[in-house]
C-alpha cells in the first residue's frame, strides 16, 4: 500500500487511530510518548489585532495579509455544488459531484489551516508573551455583510495555546469592550 508518511516515528507508540474522511483518504494518527524540547527563552512580546483586510497587524509594525482561500476556489465550488444539486440522489455520477465538492472543501481546509499553523509557530519561535484580542466571532458572524469575510479569515481557529504549551510561551487574551462601545457610541 502506498502511503506518505509526514515525519519519523520518535518515541514509544501508545496508540494509532485510523479515519477516513469525505474525499476517500485514511489518515493514521500515532500518539507517540517522546521528551520535548522547550524552545529557547525569548525577552519579546507582541500584540495582535486580527482583522478583514489585512489579517493581523502585529505591535512590531509586520502587517500579514489576509489570504482568500475561499475566494480563491469560489467559482470551482458552485460549479460543482450545482452541478451536484442537478443529479439524482445515490447516483453514480452523484457520487463522483460529492467527491468533487469535498475534495474542493478539503483543498479550502488544508491551506487555510497550513497558513494559521504557519504563522502560529512562527510567533511562538519568535515572542514569548503573546497578546490577541478576545473577539466574539459568533456576534460577529451575525453581520451578515461580513459573516462570509469573518469566516474566511477563520479567527476562531486561531489558538495559540495547544502549540505555546510546549514552547513555554505566554498568551493572553485581551478584551476590547469598552474600545468597542466607544466606537458604537458615534
Amino acid at each position: 500500500m502506498r502511503f506518505a508518511k509526514s515525519r519519523e516515528i520518535n518515541g514509544r507508540i501508545l496508540s494509532a487511530t485510523v479515519c477516513r474522511n469525505g474525499t476517500g483518504k485514511y489518515f493514521v494518527s500515532i500518539l507517540c510518548e517522546v521528551d520535548i524540547q522547550p524552545l529557547p527563552h525569548v525577552d519579546t512580546a507582541i500584540g495582535i489585532d486580527l482583522g478583514i483586510k489585512s489579517f493581523a497587524v502585529c505591535s512590531s509594525g509586520e502587517n500579514v495579509a489576509s489570504p482568500k482561500y475561499m475566494r480563491t476556489y469560489e467559482k470551482q465550488l458552485v460549479f460543482w455544488q450545482r452541478r451536484l444539486s442537478r443529479r439524482l440522489k445515490g447516483g453514480a455520477n452523484y457520487l463522483k459531484a460529492k467527491q468533487k465538492v469535498a475534495r474542493i472543501h478539503e483543498r479550502i481546509a488544508n491551506a487555510r489551516q497550513d497558513f494559521l499553523h504557519q504563522l502560529r509557530a512562527k510567533w511562538i519561535r519568535e515572542n514569548q508573551t503573546i497578546c490577541l484580542e478576545d473577539l466574539q466571532v459568533k456576534n460577529l458572524m451575525k453581520n451578515h455583510k461580513l459573516a462570509k469575510s469573518i469566516a474566511e479569515a477563520s479567527w476562531s481557529t486561531l489558538h495559540l495555546s495547544a502549540i505555546s504549551a510546549g514552547g513555554g510561551s505566554v498568551q493572553l487574551k485581551i478584551n476590547l469592550t469598552p474600545a468597542e462601545s466607544a466606537v458604537n457610541d458615534r
